[in-house]
């Protein structure tokens, strides 16, 4: 899931699988984004703060990755705090399953996976 080695500026965004409208993203730096801590599973933590928002990539469970306009996340299987937050984007890097969230739409909808994407560009 990282960028090339040569990417300077990366997007990380989600949006709906069938359309080229994306619901929600950010601009970053690889380091940025992938900046990897620990985050114990189920506790309330406080993300990165990263420019104008807040991102987190986590090395528990399912080293979660995502972003949040607000400080507070929450990781167990998608970042869980405040569910109808829609300012939070989760993705795992572990499973195939990949988006969790986006927006205050998260894995409670059996087939969320299979109608979201997430979406990734980068700049080098």
């Amino acid at each position: 899931m990282r960028p090339p080695e040569n990417a300077k500026e990366i997007f990380m965004g989600g949006a709906l699988i069938d359309s080229d409208v994306i619901m929600m993203g950010i601009f970053t730096t690889p380091d940025e984004l992938f900046d990897q801590r620990v985050y114990p599973y189920g506790s309330e933590m406080k993300a990165k703060p990263v420019r104008q928002y807040y991102t987190y990539y986590s090395s528990a469970k399912i080293d979660g990755l995502g972003f949040s306009k607000q400080p507070t996340i929450k990781l167990t299987n998608v970042d869980a705090y405040n569910t109808l937050d829609e300012n939070k984007l989760s993705v795992t890097t572990s499973n195939d399953y990949g988006i969790y969230r986006c927006g205050r739409v998260w894995d409670n909808q059996t087939d969320f996976a299979k109608k979201h994407k997430t979406v990734f560009y980068y700049r080098s």
